[in-house]
């Protein structure tokens, strides 16, 4: 289970990151 959720805050990080760059 706290694989999971660190893998959905890092997935989430990098979207948002990647949002950023793109916007």
């Amino acid at each position: 289970m706290t694989i999971i959720v660190l893998k959905t805050c890092f997935y989430s990080i990098t979207f948002k990151a990647k949002n950023k760059e793109i916007g």
